[in-house]
């Protein structure tokens, strides 16, 4: 079969016609243009050099003190740094990763409520350089609620009591009179109600904003409420050895740093819980198949939602004369227990108990959710 000429190979539409005069295989006017368009190229550059020595910014970003995230928090400096036409050369580059990192784990050692913040400046003109700095803000749980208080309408937990505790005392046949222990108990959302039924509560609370607010109200309403302003895991903690029929440790372990702090946790319940009484405790508990990294564990401390393998959940009372009774979906169980205009407690705690705060919406399920661990001390 003979090659189709030229003409017809066009004429098929299998080759374009080519614009102005052909000299061997290389179109004229098109390198013509080409070339015209580097220059022009060239010369936009080289203006917007000029601009750019005109530029200024003056920046403070404030981020969270997460180590894991030093790799992205240096991919955003670098587009910063970009966008103002004065990208950083490696070996500055770095120079500030390796300051930055060192604030992050200086920062987040502290608190994983610390922020770190990275000011730069563009030099003077006609200098194309850029000044920076690094320092950390570092910020306790008792800071953070002292914000709350002064920023927040309450009530800052909701009105009503936890239905799983109420529900657990029915169930246990907790009879009035008997001596309660509320950990973390913030400003009686849980304390006061039992008072009222005529249980005696010990409320361990060490954020001062907090505590406060529960003593006022215990005293103007008379309640046998003892105010405990101190952290629960410390040692000389004034709790009577097996003195308590029931203890209920809710939305705590959420600021734990982890695993050690959960064990000192049940030490300390096995310690004070009278045996054949109970003690409740809400946890982050991740699903069975999750591994998670270290951003995950990190970024659960920054918000709040630190969370607890099943491995380490069973590590954590193993040993302890405690047994695990029943183990409930948190945010199930308050939505079928409380009343239906109590509900939601807060506007932030169904994303928060179903694991959203942590992991966003886009997944179907999120690997961690708050659940209620219901314990016998034998």
């Amino acid at each position: 079969m003979r090659d189709p000429s030229d003409s017809e190979r066009r004429r098929r539409g299998e080759v374009p016609r080519a614009v102005g005069r052909r000299s061997g295989a290389v179109d004229v006017p098109s390198r013509a243009n080409h070339e015209r368009e580097v220059v022009a190229a060239l010369r936009r550059k080289a203006l917007l050099e000029r601009v750019t020595r005109r530029t200024r910014a003056t920046v403070e970003l404030a981020v969270p003190a997460v180590p894991s995230l030093i790799d992205h928090y240096m991919d955003m400096l670098a587009d910063h740094f970009f966008a103002l036409g004065r990208p950083f050369s490696r070996p500055d580059i770095a120079s500030l990763r390796t300051l930055l990192l060192q604030k992050l784990e200086e920062a987040f050692r502290v608190s994983p409520y610390s922020n770190v913040f990275i000011r730069y400046a563009t030099d003077e003109p006609p200098s194309v350089g850029i000044t920076y700095g690094v320092a950390a803000a570092c910020s306790s749980l008792e800071d953070e609620y002292a914000h709350w208080t002064r920023t927040r309408e309450p009530p800052l937990f909701g009105s009503l009591p936890d239905g799983k505790l109420m529900e657990s005392l029915r169930a246990l046949a907790v009879r009035p009179g008997a001596a309660i222990l509320d950990v973390g108990a913030g400003t009686g959302r849980n304390s006061l109600p039992l008072a009222r039924l005529g249980y005696a509560v010990d409320a361990v609370e060490p954020a001062p904003a907090l505590a406060d607010l529960l003593d006022a109200e215990a005293a103007k309403e008379e309640l046998a409420v003892r105010v405990i302003r101190a952290d629960a895991l410390r040692d000389d903690l004034p709790l009577q050895a097996a003195g308590y029929a029931f203890a209920v440790v809710a939305e705590v372990t959420s600021h734990f740093r982890g695993a050690d702090d959960l064990r000192a946790l049940f030490e300390r319940l096995a310690h004070v819980v009278a045996p054949g009484g109970h003690a409740l405790v809400s946890a982050f508990v991740s699903a069975p198949d999750y591994a998670p990294d270290a951003m995950a564990r990190e970024l659960s401390q920054v918000l709040w939602s630190t969370f607890f393998t099943p491995n380490e959940l069973a590590a954590a009372t193993h040993g302890l004369p405690l047994a695990l009774v029943s183990d409930d979906d948190a945010l199930a169980f308050e939505r079928a227990h409380l009343p239906e205009e109590a509900w939601p407690p807060t506007g932030w705690y169904s994303s928060w108990a179903s694991g959203q705060d942590l992991f966003g919406t886009d997944l179907v399920k999120p690997p961690a959710s708050l659940r209620w661990l219901l314990y016998r001390r034998d």
